[in-house]
């Protein structure tokens, strides 16, 4: 993130913010840090209008996000990614069960 800050090259800034998030969660006592990377990453994505982005960062947050209210939101948003781009929708991914198999996976 420094190098992009410095060279002024944020084309991948989200993904780097997302990344990091993802490893701070996995760390005792970061949750709190991991979610504000993660936020970073997709209100950047969303900044940048990088839908393919947003929708990663959007899936990773709501792997950590407690709040049913969050939850609902975040799943609208990936809902909202994927109408308004087909191809992602088209890319044979069933993003519902991604979701759901990803969240299993990071409760257990």
């Amino acid at each position: 993130l420094c190098v992009c800050d410095k060279h002024a090259d944020h084309y991948f800034a989200s993904e780097l913010w997302r990344l990091r998030g993802e490893a701070l969660a996995q760390l005792p006592g970061e949750q709190a840090q991991a979610l504000h990377c993660l936020t970073q990453a997709l209100d950047l994505a969303a900044a940048q209008g990088a839908r393919t982005l947003e929708l990663r960062a959007a899936r990773s947050l709501l792997q950590y996000a407690d709040l049913p209210r969050q939850r609902a939101r975040l799943e609208t948003r990936i809902a909202g990614i994927l109408s308004d781009c087909p191809e992602l929708a088209a890319a044979g991914v069933d993003w519902n069960v991604s979701c759901e198999s990803s969240l299993r996976q990071a409760r257990s």
